[in-house]
């Protein structure tokens, strides 16, 4: 857990600051939380934000649909289906 929440904490303050580095980092916390316990949605739909957020939008859709794949709670994955509607409407 405090790898995935060490990602999205990295992503909130990256949105914040707007400071690149900071969804770098978040990419880089939720791939470690993925090698511990790869089956987290959660996970992969920060890297999905943070991967849209640096304008990645083939990573980003390429993440949010491994997520989607997942079987999330329905309130992740109608966040997960608006940011790949997002995605796809900006790649």
């Amino acid at each position: 857990d405090a790898w995935w929440n060490l990602g999205a904490c990295a992503n909130a303050f990256g949105q914040m600051t707007g400071n690149p580095k900071l969804h770098e980092k978040a990419i880089e916390a939720c791939e470690k939380a993925l090698r511990l316990e790869p089956s987290r949605p959660e996970a992969h739909y920060n890297i999905g934000i943070a991967y849209a957020i640096l304008e990645k939008h083939r990573e980003a859709l390429l993440a949010l649909s491994k997520a989607k794949k997942m079987n999330p709670p329905p309130q992740l994955r109608v966040a997960i289906d608006h940011a790949i509607r997002i995605c796809e409407s900006e790649a």
